[in-house]
């Protein structure tokens, strides 16, 4: 090289310049810059798990190119159509929207009667009704126990003999 003369130096994209953007040659064969200037991938914010029950799994750290896994633990499952990788992009931000692990399983039934007959006293028109409520166990952690009722009577109403079937959350009801 002439002394005097010039380098500049730059990245492909997804790479940050370390060092000086320039050198100049100087005579004896020497350069301007102490040290090589070197261009790094860049690295992207490291991801964080939206809940508990997601888990994420990156390649090659959060480098520039790197990929992020997004699975689930058991009994939650990522919704179709939220895709399940990431990717650092050449600006240092990772593609899509972040995947959120949903509850994918249905509770359990430990305790649910399918159907209930309950009869009037021979003296009497009305029944009182009543039963257990239903337990379940649910991955997701929710409540033991079924807290709400869809439709029927509730359990200590009387009901007149020949009423209608009522229908209750995990279990069904006949009256006669």
């Amino acid at each position: 090289m002439l002394v005097g003369t010039v380098c500049k130096f730059g990245c492909h994209p997804g790479y940050t310049l370390h060092g000086s953007e320039t050198a100049q040659c100087l005579a004896h064969d020497r350069w301007s810059v102490l040290s090589q200037s070197l261009c790094n991938p860049r690295i992207c914010v490291q991801l964080v798990p939206g809940n508990k029950e997601t888990v994420i799994t990156c390649k090659d750290d959060n480098n520039f190119k790197s990929q992020c896994q997004y699975t689930c633990t058991n009994g939650f499952g990522i919704l179709p159509g939220h895709n399940r990788v990431r990717t650092c992009d050449a600006r240092g931000n990772q593609t899509g929207d972040e995947p959120i692990c949903r509850d994918v399983t249905p509770p359990k039934y430990t305790s649910c009667h399918s159907t209930l007959v309950f009869f009037a006293g021979r003296s009497s028109e009305v029944a009182i009704v009543s039963w257990q409520v239903p337990v379940y166990s649910d991955n997701a952690g929710l409540a033991s126990t079924v807290s709400r009722q869809v439709e029927g009577p509730s359990a200590g109403n009387a009901v007149a003999a020949g009423g209608l079937p009522g229908v209750g959350q995990g279990e069904q009801h006949r009256y006669l």
